[in-house]
């Protein structure tokens, strides 16, 4: 995820905001694995916005990539 996260800097050095697509959390049967599983979610999520400019996180019907708004 670090590495992820270089790449991110390095492309958006100026920008003004940085939205990320994010597939849908696991869905978990089991509510003892699913804490562990979560926490584990959130901590990547936190390792791949670190530094970041604002950065919006998106969960949509299908991804979309722009370079421009």
């Amino acid at each position: 995820m670090n590495l992820v996260n270089q790449l991110i800097q390095e492309h958006c050095k100026n920008t003004t905001a940085t939205f990320i697509y994010l597939p849908a959390p696991p869905a978990l049967e089991s509510s003892e694995e699913e804490e562990l599983v979560y926490l584990q979610y959130l901590h990547l999520l936190t390792k791949l916005t670190f530094d970041l400019p604002p950065t919006i996180l998106v969960h949509g019907v299908s991804a979309v990539t722009s370079t421009t708004l």
